[in-house]
């Protein structure tokens, strides 16, 4: 599956339009539990609502990225694994989310035809500092935490798909190989297998080569330690079409697009020996100028943050055509 992640609050009607008539497969989007729940068991569906019904009228396999926490568990969205009961909260909100969203939900009741949300990906980043509440992240409560949130998700849709949080190169936290190598740590230690269903990978690097390596590191040690490789998401990949020289992913629109290519054709090539499941531009716009996001997130958009298509997204609307030929003459 080739999709984009959507990280504006919403797809707007064009895009959804465009997204649906391109033929993109699927749509990654966040769940921000401390927006959804600002307080335990009051809810504020209406966002979220747009975010699955526009993933569904695009014709897209929706994924939810569950991440966050409510201001009561402390500044800096820290994991709900400090105690039981922030945990427990956690559990319940992933509850809600598949009475909602999942196969015959609150949603779908009043929404006939809509997809349910049967890819889940539980966290965000947990190797790097900004992502696990400012503190040095802990491969062991990671785990904790998706075995917890997979046990509980399988529990009311067993054919649901758990994603594991991509893991991204650390400027300021653990490198990702040290971050996966810990998380067979420990499930070694408890004598178990691991809880996802597709391992994630953010292979940002300013080369596709150098993305290449990263993916291929990352298999190999997997392979080592599960005895076969799993399946792979590369839940977020991209280029950008400006920033400032030196800076991580910094280009113009042309060598984005020129990125975009050759990154999707290695994917294309390798996707068997790999276990591709799914390949996730990020993302589909560019952040508004007075939005706070990451270093980057300006301009690694297919589109500006006024909906212009760059020549990344015509590049990447033609990359969607060609599978689909592909399939039809196969």
């Amino acid at each position: 599956m080739l999709g984009v992640v959507a990280q504006t609050d919403s797809i707007s009607v064009r895009d959804t339009r465009r997204l649906r008539q391109a033929g993109v497969d699927t749509v990654r989007f966040i769940v921000p539990w401390g927006r959804v729940e600002p307080r335990v068991g009051t809810f504020r569906w209406r966002f979220l609502d747009r975010r699955v019904l526009a993933a569904a009228r695009a014709g897209a396999v929706p994924t939810a990225m569950v991440f966050g926490a409510p201001d009561q568990f402390g500044p800096g969205a820290p994991p709900p694994t400090a105690s039981a009961a922030e945990l427990s909260a956690w559990l319940d909100f992933l509850d809600a989310l598949v009475h909602r969203y999942g196969p015959g939900g609150e949603l779908l009741a009043t929404h006939p035809g809509t997809a349910p949300v049967r890819r889940w990906q539980i966290w965000n980043e947990p190797n790097l500092t900004a992502f696990w509440g400012g503190a040095s992240p802990e491969p062991g409560e990671y785990v904790r935490l998706l075995d917890a949130s997979s046990e509980r998700i399988r529990a009311l849709d067993p054919a649901a798909t758990i994603v594991s949080a991509g893991l991204s190169p650390a400027a300021q936290g653990l490198d990702p190989l040290r971050f996966l190598a810990g998380m067979y740590d420990r499930w070694e230690a408890l004598g178990a297998d691991p809880s996802f269903d597709e391992l994630a990978l953010h292979p940002y690097a300013n080369s596709v080569a150098a993305s290449r390596r990263a993916i291929e590191r990352a298999i190999a040690l997997a392979r080592r330690r599960q005895g076969e490789a799993p399946p792979i998401s590369i839940a977020e990949i991209a280029w950008g079409s400006a920033g400032r020289p030196g800076m991580l992913l910094a280009g113009s629109p042309q060598s984005q697009a020129d990125k975009l290519n050759r990154a999707l054709d290695l994917f294309e090539r390798r996707a068997t020996d790999w276990k591709l499941t799914s390949v996730y531009w990020y993302s589909l716009r560019d952040l508004p100028s007075d939005v706070d996001g990451c270093g980057f997130c300006d301009f690694t958009g297919l589109l500006d943050a006024d909906g212009k298509p760059k020549p990344a997204w015509r590049a990447f609307r033609e990359q969607l055509n060609q599978r689909v030929n592909a399939d039809e003459q196969g």
